[in-house]
């Protein structure tokens, strides 16, 4: 893994960030099978349009900093997405971006519906802290996905697994609204998502 990410950098001079593929494992429940769907179509989606909105590609298990990025990078306090700032810094400054989707690396999906949305209202607490920093329009612009691109990725879901997809929809619906209602007790303190961190063997 290392390797790969770091000949990046030695084929590419201009390269300062190199993002990998990151891979949903889930945990043993419904919860976590929906959750692990879901990222698999957004895995799809993030991949098909990665040259044009490379924030979707930039996720903070697999990153890689240029040594000029990471001298120069200052993350400001309580951020609560310094990935995808230290990306839109990168998009911002027109500094290079790539996505080594050769390698990547494994990731828990929560196993509980509440675990998954103190995950998810990070998210979407964090987009609204990036648009005061950046510029609404600017953050509107970078996260902003082709009608087409998005419906081909959900008509594949649908296909796919019908009742996962639509299970996700009501759950990604549900963050959203509680993003909205609970922005004023938002902790920027780390709040772990403890299902997400317990082993599981894949392999009985």
């Amino acid at each position: 893994f290392l390797n790969s990410m770091v000949n990046v950098f030695i084929q590419n001079e201009d390269a300062s960030l190199v993002a990998a593929k990151v891979l949903p494992v889930f945990g043993g429940s419904l919860v976590s099978e929906v959750l692990a769907h879901s990222q698999n179509l957004k895995l799809l989606l993030s991949e098909k349009i990665a040259k044009i909105k490379p924030i979707y590609i930039c996720n903070g298990r697999a990153m890689a900093y240029s040594n000029k990025l990471y001298k120069n990078l200052e993350i400001p306090e309580k951020l609560l997405a310094d990935d995808a700032y230290s990306c839109l810094v990168c998009i911002q400054k027109g500094n290079k971006i790539y996505y080594q989707d050769s390698v990547g690396v494994l990731y828990q999906v929560p196993s509980t519906i509440e675990d998954h949305l103190k995950q998810s209202t990070r998210f979407f607490n964090g987009r609204a802290q990036l648009s005061k920093i950046f510029g609404a329009s600017f953050i509107e612009d970078q996260y902003k996905i082709p009608v087409f691109i998005t419906s081909q990725i959900f008509v594949n879901g649908l296909c796919i697994d019908f009742r996962r997809t639509l299970f996700y929809i009501a759950i990604l619906i549900t963050s959203k609204l509680l993003s909205i209602f609970n922005k004023d007790k938002l902790n920027h303190k780390w709040e772990m998502a403890t299902s997400s961190k317990k082993l599981i063997n894949h392999y009985d």
